[in-house]
């Protein structure tokens, strides 16, 4: 993510002088960031129909059982890892974004 680092490698007069620009870019950054995510959300989507065709017939051939849980472990592992990364990397960027151009705001604004 270069572009939400550049900011912090200017000198202080040349930032404040591109203060709009300056801080574009850690913003472009966070959503560079989201559409990472949301790539990793679609391939998620996309890798089900071969797991559970895969699951599917190892079912079918007797290698495959489903492991009884109990009610804490069924509250704790029921949603799936894979939406549970998404959300967790989806929210984890917006925060470091929002993080990154406050930062960059307060910079430019100086002392």
């Amino acid at each position: 993510m270069l572009a939400s680092v550049a900011p912090y490698g200017l000198n202080n007069d040349l930032a404040r002088k591109l203060s709009t620009a300056v801080l574009a870019l850690p913003i472009v950054g966070g959503l560079l960031g989201l559409a990472a995510v949301w790539l990793y959300a679609a391939e998620y989507i996309r890798a089900q129909t071969m797991s559970h065709g895969f699951r599917n017939i190892l079912n079918e051939y007797g290698y495959y059982r489903a492991t009884e849980l109990r009610r804490i472990e069924r509250f704790a592992l029921t949603p799936r890892i894979g939406w549970t990364t998404v959300y967790v990397l989806a929210v984890s960027t917006i925060v470091l974004a929002t993080i990154n151009v406050t930062i960059v705001w307060s910079v430019l604004k100086g002392p």
